[in-house]
């Protein structure tokens, strides 16, 4: 009995020791991501006031290159957006299109070529001018510890109303409503709370808070179902009407409702145009899109 009881007690300490090595483990990472993080470049954001005249709707880019680990992404690309409205950007996977939106955000520094947007050239803004004009929402959701309210709202001055409209706007505020401490539901960065679908719609909530000049949406539509794609479509071409909005998606209705689409291969804009005349003639787009 009591070769039992002790062999027992070893077993409850070494499984507290294995505990404790599985939680110390994080701790470590997050240590080396934070000593890498130090050593970064600081980015120059300038003053809060700099600002840019945005009457003179434009998004350039002119002959860009862009190279990843000695890999060339983008080869000469020339993109130019010269009025508010619904964009999208196609192409296969690995042809660049998430690196374009990282490049326009200053999260990448192109190797060559020229950048503007309101005809005012990348090398003469600050940083924080530059991320000033854009809304970038990305396909993975992120989530903070806080309550869902701040969550949306990312700490700015909007109201709980104006938080709870753009929820109503993409199908989350019923689900919210059931929950039950609704908007102050305290959120994990792991949490599980939301389907692959509902996230996303929370990112587009997080975009119709945050409007901007030049909006950026990448991929997020993957993981709709039909309707609720068509109904986010719909406030994406919204949203088109005051800003730039430039979708990366291989949604068909996305594609489809666009004012323009970019198709690019190889890390080049080879063509555009509207849905009828590239699903006719651009033999990319017929690939994309064949089983449609």
């Amino acid at each position: 009995m009591s070769f039992n009881i002790y062999v027992a007690r070893l077993f409850a300490g070494v499984k507290t020791l294995q505990k404790i090595n599985f939680d110390i483990q994080p701790v470590f990472v997050a240590m080396e991501r934070l000593k890498d993080l130090q050593n970064s470049p600081v980015d120059d954001y300038g003053s809060a006031e700099d600002s840019l005249d945005i009457s003179n709707t434009s998004v350039k880019m002119d002959k860009v290159y862009f190279s990843y680990d000695e890999q060339e992404v983008l080869q000469g690309l020339d993109l130019a957006i010269y009025e508010k409205g619904f964009y999208s950007i196609v192409g296969e996977n690995g042809s660049g299109k998430t690196t374009i939106f990282k490049i326009l955000m200053g999260f990448y520094k192109s190797d060559s070529g020229e950048i503007s947007i309101f005809s005012q050239n990348y090398n003469n803004l600050s940083t924080n001018c530059i991320r000033n004009h854009f809304t970038y929402i990305e396909k993975e959701t992120f989530f903070i510890h806080d309550t869902i309210f701040e969550n949306i709202r990312l700490y700015n001055e909007k109201s709980l109303e104006e938080v709870e409209e753009a929820c109503r706007k993409v199908g989350l505020l019923d689900f919210i409503q059931q929950l039950p401490n609704k908007f102050e539901t305290m959120l994990e960065p792991d949490t599980t709370l939301f389907s692959s679908g509902m996230k996303q719609k929370f990112n587009f909530a997080r975009a119709i808070i945050h409007p901007a000049p030049i909006m950026l949406f990448d991929e997020i539509t993957s993981d709709l179902d039909g309707n609720s794609e068509k109904s986010l479509v719909n406030t994406l071409k919204e949203l088109g009407k005051k800003s730039v909005v430039i979708s990366v998606s291989h949604r068909i209705h996305a594609v489809q409702s666009s004012d323009k689409i970019f198709v690019l291969d190889q890390g080049r804009i080879v063509d555009e145009g509207k849905w009828d005349y590239l699903i006719e003639n651009c033999a990319l787009v017929k690939t994309l899109f064949k089983n449609i």
